[in-house]
C-alpha cells in the first residue's frame, strides 16, 4: 500500500528544528540582525544584540567561533569570495575588521574608517567595498599574492590594504547595501532615496542608473549566480 508524505509538515518540522538548533537559550532577549553564508557554504555568521558575532559550522551546526566587544558593537558582515577572510563593520571605534577564516578566526587588520553602513567583497576576492552614511563608497584592493613552491601553492596576504578608489555621494542618501556581480564586471548600489546605480568595475565608471519608482523603498538587491 502506497503511503502518501505530506511534504508541507516536512518543512515546517525542518524550519522548527533549524530554528531550535540556531536559537541562544541564555539571553531570550538576544535578536540576529546581520547574517551571512561563506561561499564555499562552511559557514554561518550571525550578529546577535550588535555585540557578538556567532559563527557556526554548517557540518554539524555547532559554535565554532564567537567573536564578542565589550565596547561599541557590530555592523554588516561579509565573507571573501576565496574563503580567506571574514569582514565586519565595527563601531567606538568606527572600522572595518578583517579575520582569517582558518585556524582561531584571528584578526588580520582593521581599517579605520567612519560613518560606515555596508560592506561586501567581489566574487573573486580583489576588492573589497564599503558603502558609508555619508553616502560615499570606499574601494579596497585586497592584495593577495600567490606563490607556487614546489607542488604546493601557498597563498600569503599582504595585510596592508590600499584603498584604489572612492565613489562620492550625497551626504543626505545613505548607501543602503552595495554588491558585486558574480563575473566581476558590475557594482551595483542602492541609496536610501531609491536610487540604483550601476557601475562597470574595470573603470568604476557610472553604467546605468536605474529608475525604481519606488522612492525610498528599496533596501536590498542582488545579481543571479
Amino acid at each position: 500500500m502506497e503511503t502518501l508524505i505530506d511534504f508541507s509538515l516536512v518543512f515546517v518540522f525542518f524550519l522548527k528544528m533549524l530554528s531550535r538548533i540556531i536559537k541562544q537559550e541564555d539571553n531570550d532577549n538576544m535578536y540576529n540582525k546581520h547574517v551571512s553564508f561563506s561561499h564555499d557554504s562552511r559557514f554561518l555568521a550571525f550578529v546577535i544584540s550588535n555585540t557578538d558575532i556567532i559563527i557556526r559550522s554548517t557540518n554539524d551546526w555547532n559554535v565554532i567561533k564567537t567573536i564578542s566587544r565589550k565596547n561599541g558593537g557590530f555592523g554588516e558582515i561579509a565573507f571573501s569570495g576565496n574563503g580567506l577572510w571574514f569582514a565586519t563593520i565595527t563601531t567606538d571605534p568606527d572600522s572595518i575588521s578583517i579575520f582569517s577564516t582558518s585556524g582561531d578566526w584571528k584578526l588580520l587588520l582593521s581599517l579605520k574608517q567612519s560613518n560606515l553602513h555596508s560592506i561586501c567583497f567581489s566574487q573573486d576576492s580583489v576588492y573589497m567595498a564599503c558603502g558609508c552614511l555619508s553616502g560615499n563608497i570606499i574601494i579596497y584592493r585586497t592584495n593577495v599574492n600567490t606563490s607556487s613552491k614546489g607542488p604546493n601553492t601557498k597563498t600569503r596576504t599582504n595585510c596592508q590594504w590600499d584603498i584604489v578608489n572612492r565613489i562620492d555621494g550625497n551626504r543626505h542618501d545613505v548607501v543602503e547595501t552595495i554588491k558585486f556581480s558574480p563575473d566581476n564586471k558590475l557594482f551595483a548600489v542602492v541609496y536610501s532615496s531609491g536610487s540604483v546605480k550601476i557601475f562597470d568595475i574595470t573603470t568604476w565608471t557610472l553604467v546605468k542608473i536605474l529608475d525604481t519608482n519606488y522612492s525610498n523603498n528599496v533596501k536590498s538587491l542582488c545579481f543571479s549566480p
